[in-house]
């Protein structure tokens, strides 16, 4: 039935806003549009109301054939009704916003992991990430505001914002989620939630296969880490018994066992010897030539590969677009059974994800296209969702994943475009695939037409300098330094910061990352991105040494058009953006464009290319 309808915005979502013409029940609607309204605006609406056919929300009445006859910018406000749990699935609900007081999450990874449960004294509902990735604590209240929505039947609270989920209380003891091994001699035991410094020190609150550990230690840069020292392990399996750490909130846990495996490395004597106290390009270059002329694999072999490469302890394929450490993944895949699969949707088949993307090197080009190191097997689905995009951070997503991976606009600095996000738990994984691949094939790199986070084998500024971040934050794991084993049995050669992470800190730390880091190596002007642009472009370089810097771009004549730099810089990098304007202000008309660094006898040149 097409309809003309008003209301103020009180929600947006990926493809969706919500509009409401009143407080409380029976004055909402959830509206199908791709325009981006802000919370306040008010708005007139012509379309076709009728119970959606739009996934994940069949039984919703929505308005789709959206047409906007008059909107105002953000002026209006709506209060959310405060209701309990028990109204929420009612269908006057559907389309308000409201506000449930006092919940406690009682169950976690519902629906395939997207959704949890929040339980009051009269009932449930259930708790939706369309725009949040929010992980609640088993047990802790909270007080949740969002738009209600009928999901197949079920009700579904969604958040507009991570702020529409507010902490109030805490009833639940701290969990071990995992225990990683960094050496034969010390363990990092890994809780649910933050722990207080006087139970995680003591270390008479742990045993590891029934002895006492020998020094516990905990860093409050990270609250729910505890590295442990035991005695001296052997490769295979192990127990860690944990009692009595506390939660911020005085809550204990009682006697708990986690098994874990131990792995050792299989680094073969000397394999380093060649790159010892080297820095910069030359350590760069050693590591290149201890890891170069790899045994290189057919594509077809790699679904062999995986049998040993990336098997977790239950024989499953480890994906890591799936996969959620700690808690029951949303499905799994057996190897060779469930190979391939058309994306069709999530859970259908996995496939090798090229995590440098192929396209970045030029396609099926050897042996790159074959490198084991930069292939995982993941599922078809979020593969082809995550295309082509860099990896990067996303606070705003517009698809998420049934494990939390997310695809939207990125928000580390230096880079606006889209880009995808893997877990948390996966992030210094990718990084150190990234690290590999940047010195594998370091001087290799000539014609690769590279992407908005590399250019050939060199990491852009900004994406170094997340994934020396993403390094830091998610340390080597046993998973990783077992693939490392498998990888080197196929191909012969092994990945140097999965071995050795600290030739991390020597070769890609940036200046104004922290203060310790080492400046650039060399002099180094960036291809502008992109390139060609419309309406800017963003030009980086790298400085070793404090010097004058000239940066000028020029027509296609020669002449000046803008000078972007013309001053005394210290050592480091740095990004400048191009709006395609002179000197003067005034818009440069469509062409080829040339800019040039001077920098201390240096000069480098490369062209650009603006339309309209």
């Amino acid at each position: 039935m097409e309809v003309v309808t008003s209301g103020t915005v009180v929600g947006t979502y990926p493809g969706l806003i919500t509009i409401m013409d009143s407080t409380g029940a029976w004055h909402g609607l959830w509206v199908q549009s791709n325009e981006v309204f802000t919370v306040g605006d008010s708005l007139v609406l012509r379309g076709v109301a009728a119970e959606s056919g739009v996934a994940g929300f069949d039984g919703t009445t929505m308005l789709t054939q959206t047409m906007i006859l008059e909107s105002m910018t953000a002026g209006s406000s709506i209060t959310p009704d405060t209701i309990a749990t028990l109204m929420a699935g009612s269908e006057p609900f559907e389309g308000v916003l409201v506000t449930i007081e006092l919940g406690t999450c009682t169950t976690l990874g519902l629906d395939n992991g997207t959704h949890w449960e929040l339980t009051d004294a009269v009932g449930t509902v259930l708790v939706g990430s369309l725009n949040s990735s929010f992980e609640p604590i088993l047990g802790s209240t909270y007080r949740v505001t969002g738009v209600m929505l009928d999901q197949n039947g079920t009700a579904v609270l969604e958040p507009r914002s991570g702020d529409d989920i507010v902490w109030t209380d805490d009833t639940s003891s701290p969990q071990v989620v995992n225990v990683i091994p960094q050496d034969s001699n010390h363990i990092m035991a890994l809780f649910s939630e933050t722990v207080t410094e006087v139970s995680a020190t003591d270390a008479s609150h742990y045993s590891n296969d029934g002895e006492t550990v020998i020094e516990s230690v905990w860093d409050s840069a990270f609250p729910a880490r505890v590295i442990l020292t035991v005695s001296t392990m052997s490769e295979g399996n192990h127990e860690l018994f944990v009692t009595g750490i506390e939660d911020e909130h005085g809550n204990a846990m009682a006697d708990a066992t986690f098994d874990y495996t131990f792995v050792v490395s299989n680094e073969p004597d000397g394999y380093y010897d060649s790159a010892a106290d080297l820095t910069g390009q030359d350590l760069r270059q050693a590591l290149h030539d201890i890891i170069d002329n790899h045994s290189s694999i057919s594509y077809e072999s790699v679904w062999g590969a995986y049998y040993t490469t990336d098997l977790k302890p239950n024989g499953m394929i480890w994906d890591i677009y799936s996969d959620t450490p700690g808690r029951t993944p949303p499905y799994e895949y057996t190897p060779g059974e469930d190979q391939g699969g058309l994306g069709v949707g999530e859970g259908f088949g996995y496939t090798r994800e090229h995590v440098w993307p192929k396209s970045w090197y030029g396609g099926m080009i050897a042996p790159m296209c074959t490198d084991v190191f930069a292939l995982y097997p993941c599922d078809a689905r979020v593969n082809g969702m995550r295309g082509n995009d860099p990896y990067g951070e996303v606070d705003n997503p517009t698809w998420t994943s049934m494990n939390g991976s997310r695809k939207g606009p990125n928000s580390y600095p230096g880079y606006n475009g889209d880009v995808f996000e893997p877990i948390d738990a996966f992030k210094g994984d990718l990084a150190r695939t990234y690290f590999y691949m940047s010195t594998r094939y370091f001087g290799e790199d000539a014609g690769w037409p590279g992407s908005a986070s590399v250019e050939g084998a060199t990491l852009r500024p900004w994406a170094k300098a997340m994934m020396v971040e993403w390094s830091e934050d998610d340390p080597v794991s046993q998973k990783e330094i077992a693939r490392n084993n498998a990888i080197y049995a196929i191909q012969g050669n092994r990945n140097p910061f999965i071995d050795h992470p600290e030739f991390i800190q020597v070769l890609f730390s940036l200046t104004g990352v922290n203060e310790q880091q080492e400046h650039p190596a060399t002099w180094q002007l960036f291809s502008a991105y992109p390139n060609p642009f419309n309406p800017s472009t963003t030009i980086s370089y790298e400085l070793p040494i404090p010097t004058d810097v000239a940066l000028t771009i020029y027509n296609i004549s020669g002449r000046t058009v803008a000078t972007l730099a013309n001053t005394h810089q210290s050592a480091g990098t740095y990004s400048i953006k191009w709006y395609g304007t002179d000197d003067s202000g005034r818009q440069v008309s469509t062409g080829i464009y040339f800019y040039r660094i001077d920098v201390n006898g240096f000069s480098q040149t490369r062209k650009m290319v603006l339309l309209k």
